[in-house]
């Protein structure tokens, strides 16, 4: 479900896609290294120097992908979609929200972001989503962010109609009257 997001790695064990390449150098860990000499077959004949270790420490990386809601809502978006015969009027975009935000250039009437639990950007999200006049006059916001994270009632343009919590996990409901 998530394999897009998380990516991959080549046989080099590099990163190559996803979170797999977006964070190789955090990601590698340590790497120790010995220079040798070698004889014409690749055999070791002696060590030619002491060990040294990179200068980068080992990071952990913690993705917050809910995989149940993710392909909950994913699931039932595509059967409405089908069911009143809307697969001309919608679109379904899975990419990072901030970085796809400035790409797009129509208005929405339903916008979902997940943004990761740790980054409080939902903010800038929904300033990104004013500026590149992404909204119409009923457009609804619906994040995906921590029951941690205290969200304001009002973001700009939009007041929060709902919140439901599953956990860890709050989804929130925003809608405006204004164009944005």
């Amino acid at each position: 479900l998530a394999a897009n997001v998380i990516g991959f790695v080549g046989t080099d064990d590099l990163g190559l896609a996803g979170i797999e390449y977006i964070y190789q150098e955090k990601l590698k860990g340590i790497v120790y290294s010995q220079p040798i000499e070698q004889d014409g077959k690749g055999r070791k004949i002696q060590a030619l120097g002491n060990f040294s270790r990179s200068k980068l420490g080992n990071y952990d990386l913690m993705l917050t992908l809910d995989e149940v809601i993710q392909f909950t809502a994913e699931y039932h978006l595509k059967n409405q979609v089908e069911k009143y015969d809307f697969e001309g009027e919608a679109r379904m975009i899975k990419a990072n929200c901030e970085n796809q935000l400035g790409k797009i250039s129509e208005k929405f009437d339903f916008i979902f972001a997940d943004p990761p639990y740790s980054d409080n950007s939902i903010d800038k999200i929904v300033s990104q989503i004013i500026d590149n006049k992404l909204s119409g006059q009923d457009t609804k916001l619906i994040f995906e962010h921590s029951s941690r994270q205290n969200i304001a009632k009002s973001i700009k343009i939009f007041n929060m109609q709902g919140q439901k919590e599953y956990g860890d996990t709050s989804i929130s409901i925003f809608s405006s009257n204004k164009e944005g």
